[in-house]
């Protein structure tokens, strides 16, 4: 993960690190009580949001380059922030718990306000992200893929379609090509989608996909292999 300055970010125990690999310094945001669990930053904007975790979990908005916090947002979930994503356009921040249920929130985190919620997934979740138009989310878990339709204060889920010849195993990570969906999966196969329809399988590992980027040109995968 990168600072909006080119920075590499990435946190241990309840700091933050950002490290000008040419210089060889090393920053820290430090104003997390517990063990950070999850972080997430808005490419444009270059915002940073980190989640920890303790009884009553806090998600903390922030500039990595002044370190100033702009919003600390806390009340919904309980024992850990599992994931944070930013909605395209930066306003909105979704974020998806360590209870039971895997809740998911969405917030206007310039105002603090949960905007939607609703109680996720039982199995084990590895990954959310909101689509590139920021009206849906894609949601990654053991066994499950679920696409969710924001309306309003409506969160509402279709899960994937997988025909006969996908494996169900783990779906770890996803990313964009345009308005489909690619997912990574535990045996080292990205799965692309239309809508909803699982629409073409390649196998890009021979291990584990751990990350999925995308950027204009296509996708970066990285893997266990």
């Amino acid at each position: 993960m990168y600072a909006p300055d080119g920075d590499a970010m990435w946190f241990t125990g309840s700091i933050v690190v950002i490290m000008n690999q040419k210089r060889r310094s090393q920053r820290f945001y430090s104003e997390h009580s517990s063990t950070i669990t999850s972080m997430a930053v808005h490419r444009e904007s270059g915002v940073v949001a980190s989640g920890d975790r303790q009884e009553v979990p806090v998600i903390r908005v922030w500039n990595p380059l002044t370190f100033e916090t702009h919003a600390v947002l806390t009340g919904f979930h309980r024992r850990a922030v599992a994931h944070l994503a930013f909605s395209p356009d930066g306003k909105n921040l979704v974020s998806v718990g360590f209870d039971k249920f895997h809740s998911v929130a969405i917030y206007n985190w310039q105002s603090g306000s949960v905007t939607s919620y609703t109680r996720g997934m039982q199995m084990k979740s590895f990954y959310i992200d909101y689509n590139p138009s920021g009206d849906q989310l894609i949601q990654c878990g053991n066994e499950m893929i679920r696409f969710w339709e924001i309306n309003g204060k409506n969160i509402l889920f279709q899960d994937a379609l997988l025909g006969g010849r996908a494996k169900m195993q783990g779906f770890l990570c996803g990313a964009w090509i345009g308005n489909n969906a690619v997912v990574g999966t535990a045996d080292g196969t990205l799965y692309r989608f239309v809508g909803r329809q699982l629409d073409a399988m390649t196998l890009a590992h021979n291990s584990c996909v751990n990350c999925v980027s995308h950027s204009s040109d296509g996708i970066v995968t990285a893997g266990a292999d």
